[in-house]
């Protein structure tokens, strides 16, 4: 610890000369004081440190240790060979099914004699004798069931008369419209009133029309629309006799019903499931 301290004062430099006991007095007064003002000083400066080295001010640099690189494995690659030949595999091109549909058998005569003309006159005929009638001229084998009490009314044109062709497509339309299903059984046709949403025929759009059921399931694929935008559009169009419903998660309906109606329903689509950009034009500056 070191201690300075520096007190100028001139009554030190000067020599006294005689003086006079008054004066001696107050002389040794006053130096009385300087001595007690310069102690006073002495004590109360703070002690001052001595300058810290080098080593005692910066602390020591740390040197990192070096650690060693983390090796990194190496995967074996194929040869370009065998992976041109793996995303030959992955790699097609999509298509759409090709699905013919599904139709029932249509019953013909046996033999078909006379003229190729069928003419119908019923009014408030009992439905049971009209189809024992037209399965005959068929000639095939119809059970009927006997809960079948519906009454028809049906009279051909004329000029317009009806061909044998046309004898399969009118009992499933007069079937149909009764509540009637019918199904074949090896030779046999059984005609029975219950309540079911099966078809007798499915079909795609392209192949709406070859069939004769008077009610029909239809596979519709979509392009350009969501499932649920077609559902709320067409679905009122197709009650209460027909539906629609989603195929899972593609992008694909099922509609049911009738011919009639599946091809006006095939007319909206064509102008709703359209490429939207087909009509807009594309100009780059």
């Amino acid at each position: 610890m070191y201690l300075e301290k520096h007190v100028n004062c001139f009554i030190f430099s000067r020599t006294l000369g005689p003086v006079s006991p008054a004066r001696s007095a107050s002389a040794r007064f006053f130096l009385g004081l300087c001595s007690a003002l310069a102690l006073v000083s002495c004590t109360t400066l703070e002690p001052r440190n001595p300058p810290a080295t080098a080593s005692a001010v910066s602390p020591s640099r740390v040197q990192p240790v070096s650690q060693p690189a983390a090796v990194i494995p190496v995967l074996e690659t194929a040869s370009s060979a065998e992976q041109q030949a793996l995303i030959d595999v992955i790699n097609r091109d999509g298509q759409a099914n090709d699905f013919n549909g599904f139709r029932e058998p249509v019953p013909a005569p046996e033999v078909a004699d006379g003229n190729d003309v069928v003419e119908l006159n019923y009014e408030q005929a009992e439905l049971r004798l009209v189809l024992e009638e037209l399965a005959d001229a068929l000639d095939i084998t119809l059970v009927i069931d006997p809960s079948i009490d519906s009454q028809i009314s049906i009279r051909t044109s004329p000029n317009r008369p009806l061909q044998r062709d046309d004898i399969w497509p009118l009992i499933r339309l007069l079937s149909r419209d009764a509540g009637v299903i019918l199904e074949q059984a090896g030779e046999l046709w059984n005609a029975r009133q219950v309540v079911s949403n099966l078809t007798a025929d499915i079909a795609t759009p392209e192949t709406l029309g070859d069939g004769t059921a008077a009610r029909i399931m239809q596979v519709t694929p979509l392009i350009y629309v969501s499932t649920d935008a077609v559902i709320q559009a067409i679905q009122p169009l197709l009650e209460p006799n027909g539906g629609v419903s989603q195929l899972g998660n593609t992008n694909m309906l099922i509609v049911s019903g009738s011919e009639y109606d599946l091809q006006r329903v095939n007319q909206l689509l064509m102008l709703i499931d359209a490429d939207p950009f087909a009509n807009q034009g594309i100009h780059l500056y």
